[in-house]
């Protein structure tokens, strides 16, 4: 599966990005928060633009390259509908027209398009000619489908055009999490770009730090104690615990025992 470079990050490689979230909603805050992720140890940033006070277009173009330049990570801007479980309560042509400006803002490398919306295809289709590359999005705050219906919502999102395709889940059990680690799995093994995904919740942990070994190509990590869904981790806890995890993966079996 071919990885996506963000500068120095690689999206899909061998190793799991992590993406931490500024849930800021004043510029004051935003900023600060922006500062906190410069010096974590974080690969990505995602803005949630939907969470401001007010998420004007043009504000978020004014505030995009501040929030770059603080962060110095690659920026990934998203706008979380209220339906998949965010703050943007408007119709689809106010969603359309925030996450269009910010496909155009200086200082945003990928921008989040949620694919259930109608006319997700076209607004993938401005988002690529803007010159930005897209995380497919799809959230089911409720429930966890079956694995099949996962996949398929994984690949929908390959078929419109996403260049990152993600899906997050609700676990109400713990074979809600070993069905979406599954579909996970399937659809990394068909797909040809980087897939991230997550269940939700306390159940859903484990999907949060070894995705990786399924075919997740990041995790998200809290900062500051202030998280944008249920479930992360603390983004130092989520370094360390995926670091030890990658030396332990490398640490060779047992020899076999001779006759």
């Amino acid at each position: 599966m071919p990885a996506i470079e963000l500068g120095t990050v690689e999206l899909g490689g061998p190793r799991a990005a992590i993406i931490v979230p500024l849930t800021g909603v004043d510029d004051t805050q935003l900023l600060a928060e922006a500062d906190e992720a410069a010096a974590s140890r974080a690969d990505v940033v995602e803005w949630r633009v939907d969470l401001l006070d007010d998420p004007a277009p043009a504000r978020a173009v004014r505030l995009a390259p501040q929030v770059s330049a603080h962060a110095d990570r690659p920026l990934l801007a998203t706008v979380r509908t209220v339906v998949e479980g965010g703050g943007f309560d408007s119709c689809f042509v106010e969603y359309s027209r925030l996450v269009g400006a910010l496909a155009e803002a200086e200082g945003v490398g990928l921008v989040d398009v949620e694919c259930a919306r109608p006319g997700a295809d076209e607004l993938i289709g401005a988002v690529h000619a803007a010159g930005r590359l897209v995380v497919g999005s799809n959230h089911e705050v409720s429930l966890t489908p079956d694995t099949g219906t996962m996949v398929a919502v994984l690949r929908s999102q390959a078929e419109l055009g996403a260049d990152v395709c993600k899906l997050a889940v609700t676990a109400r059990t713990p074979a809600d999490t070993a069905r979406l680690l599954e579909a996970t799995a399937l659809a990394h093994a068909e797909l040809d770009r980087p897939i991230i995904s997550m269940a939700m919740g306390p159940l859903g942990l484990v999907s949060r730090v070894m995705g990786q070994d399924f075919g997740s190509a990041a995790g998200f990590g809290s900062l500051g104690g202030r998280s944008s869904a249920p479930g992360q981790v603390p983004v130092d806890e989520l370094v360390d615990v995926m670091g030890r995890l990658d030396r332990l993966r490398r640490v060779p079996g047992p020899r076999r025992a001779s006759a």
